[in-house]
């Protein structure tokens, strides 16, 4: 897959500080935080050529995300730690059984499913 790399919407620098901000949170940044670096019209480019893949509603990666990406991203989109179970936790431990593509998740006590595209 080629994928662009996001510059400096002065200078044409890579943006290293971005490199950070995807390290430091496992691979994944809202619209909010990319926006710190990129003009409105930067962001739209990255996310329309493939630089910038979403992962939920306003949350990107610079890679197909892996399961534990996509639950980084909905850890910040829900501003919280969400907590794994059901087939997502057998998967984290290495049985997975399921093979599913939805993510079940437990907020507050109720199990939710979440899927990449909602």
């Amino acid at each position: 897959m080629l994928r662009s790399v996001i510059h400096d919407a002065v200078d044409d620098r890579p943006m290293t500080d971005l490199d950070g901000l995807f390290r430091d949170q496992g691979g994944v940044a809202t619209t909010g935080q990319l926006l710190a670096y990129l003009t409105r019209s930067r962001l739209d480019i990255e996310i329309r050529e493939g630089g910038l893949i979403k992962v939920w509603p306003g949350v990107y990666s610079r890679d197909e995300p892996d399961i534990p990406a996509r639950l980084r991203g909905l850890d910040l989109r829900a501003g919280e730690p969400v907590a794994i179970c059901l087939g997502t936790a057998a998967a984290a431990y290495g049985f997975d059984t399921e093979d599913t593509s939805d993510i079940p998740l437990s907020i507050r006590g109720g199990t939710s499913y979440a899927t990449p595209t909602g």
